[in-house]
């Protein structure tokens, strides 16, 4: 993996995540199966909505499945750019770099990757 840069867009520290995504007859959905056999939660937790959807929906380019490289480091190739609005105890709402999907919210279980905190900036490609 390359980064454009050095900058650490938050006090987290640096990581970089791969993720499968796909789309059945209810939505988009992480495929996060560890998730639902150490029972933290059901596929309802997993749902991609409020904006994640219309972004999978755009990057995916219509297919039913895409894989997607997530980080708190800004990313060579990013396609979008996401920046922390507001959160609260149920996620966080980002404001991204596209005018087709001005907002994306984000539910707790990304903090399961970034350490216990939602991350100010995630960069995905």
């Amino acid at each position: 993996m390359k980064l454009k840069t050095q900058k650490n867009t938050s006090t987290l520290a640096p990581q970089t995540h791969q993720f499968d995504f796909y789309k059945d007859s209810t939505g988009w959905y992480i495929d996060f199966p560890e998730f639902l056999a150490m029972g933290l939660g059901t596929k309802a937790d997993l749902a991609m909505v409020s904006g994640a959807d219309t972004m999978l929906d755009y990057l995916s380019k219509g297919a039913p499945r895409i894989n997607l490289t997530f980080s708190n480091y800004e990313l060579e190739q990013a396609k979008i750019d996401l920046k922390m609005v507001t959160k609260n105890q149920w996620g966080a709402t980002y404001k991204t770099n596209h005018q087709t999907i001005p907002q994306v919210w984000l539910c707790n279980v990304t903090k399961l990757f970034f350490n216990g905190a939602h991350p100010y900036r995630i960069f995905i490609r």
